[in-house]
């Protein structure tokens, strides 16, 4: 905590000398920076500190890892805000949409760089293409996301064809976006200005139940239907395995209430005892193989300045009428299973319980007639010697029964 504390107020004295010198000394990418870096010490964003060695690879020939628990909602809320979006720089975005919000981010700062001095802010960007012509709503996110960066300038979107020149005016911008539909989707923008043209490219595929889940939902009423997710990880497994703990997280509980209602042997007082641990290792299993998985996205983030990688990874799971009875069937199998074999111990206990009464008897009877036998052969002059040698054979016998038990 001391060094944490010790580093914030550093990092403070260092923003705050930053800001003081004249904005042209700096590159705007750092300025870009160092607004990100301000939004968060100003408390708008909620971040997460955690002070951990960094994981070691995970080759796919490993050996099973021990069950992940599974991240804190507050942290997967964390993890999908729209502000973490602004922080990092993905791969791959679930929708046009973002995606158009993503490159509006990476536009930003060239559109800044190359505005002549004597107009550090636009006065009009012009927003058009085929793209746009073919949906509107990439050029509304991509507006909204210049407006956040320049909030002086005066954005237009044009839902048609831009003609491909640069503006006559010095602190004018126009934005022309095409895009490449299909499995490899992309957003191409080419930001024309007085002194140059600039490009810039960022990837997605459409993932409607990860970015309007609850219209994507509505829209399926007979499907029980789960988005499950996980935080910021170190990997891309991590990430896998974290979002698969939060969807048998929440699966279980729809689980557990078919079975308590249909199941026959619900009606035992410890029946939750004995399926908790096989249900969840078997939901584990089942959802990181692939059953019940509908859809997938995984996605990673990059820190702009350092270059470091988290990952994030969504799951939408599907669980349907005949899943829910073969799982039944399953599980009421292995409580069958589960009770036999321990009647099966209850009984060995038993036996091995009965033996050791018995045999305890018998070593006693034994050692007792040798006593008596050798007490009469030596007519009592080696008494002592007697008693110790049957003491002896009395702690080898039972040593002896312990071992074999």
């Amino acid at each position: 905590a001391e060094q944490l504390s010790a580093a914030a107020a550093a990092l403070d004295k260092s923003l705050d000398a930053l800001h003081r010198m004249d904005e042209h000394e700096l590159p705007e990418r750092i300025r870009t920076q160092l607004d990100r870096w301000g939004t968060l010490l100003d408390g708008r964003i909620d971040v997460d500190v955690r002070i951990e060695p960094p994981l070691p690879p995970f080759p796919p020939s490993a050996p099973p890892l021990a069950p992940t628990p599974a991240a804190t909602t507050p942290d997967i809320d964390r993890a999908w805000r729209a502000e973490a979006d602004s922080v990092f720089e993905a791969d791959l975005y679930p929708s046009a949409e973002s995606a158009a919000g993503a490159l509006g981010r990476a536009l930003s700062p060239v559109i800044q760089s190359a505005l002549p001095p004597e107009h550090p802010t636009p006065a009009t960007i012009e927003i058009g293409g085929q793209a746009i012509a073919q949906q509107a709503d990439i050029g509304y996110a991509l507006a909204g996301a210049l407006r956040e960066r320049f909030p002086q300038a005066n954005v237009v979107v044009v839902a048609s064809e831009l003609p491909n020149e640069r503006p006559n005016g010095d602190g004018d911008v126009r934005v022309i976006v095409g895009s490449t539909p299909g499995a490899g989707s992309t957003l191409r923008a080419l930001a024309l200005t007085s002194t140059g043209e600039h490009h810039r490219t960022v990837r997605y595929i459409e993932k409607p139940w990860l970015m309007r889940f609850d219209e994507y939902v509505s829209a399926r009423p007979g499907q029980a239907l789960f988005l499950a997710r996980s935080a910021l990880a170190h990997s891309r497994e991590e990430a896998s395995r974290q979002a698969v703990a939060d969807a048998v997280r929440q699966i279980t509980p729809m689980v557990v209430d078919h079975l308590a209602q249909h199941s026959t042997l619900a009606h035992r007082p410890d029946w939750r005892e004995h399926l908790d641990p096989w249900l969840n290792d078997h939901l584990t299993n089942a959802v990181r193989q692939g059953y019940n998985v509908e859809d997938r996205f995984a996605q990673r983030l990059v820190f702009p300045t350092t270059g470091a990688d988290q990952w994030r990874e969504a799951i939408l799971v599907s669980v349907k009428a005949d899943n829910l009875a073969s799982l039944q069937r399953i599980a009421e199998t292995e409580l069958q299973r589960f009770r036999a074999e321990a009647r099966m111990r209850e009984a060995v206990g038993r036996r091995t319980a009965l033996g050791a009464v018995a045999a305890s008897i018998g070593l006693v009877t034994l050692l007792t007639v040798v006593y008596l036998f050798l007490q009469a052969a030596t007519r009592g002059y080696y008494r002592w010697m007697v008693r110790l040698a049957v003491f002896v054979l009395l702690i080898a016998g039972v040593a002896i029964m312990v071992i074999v038990a």
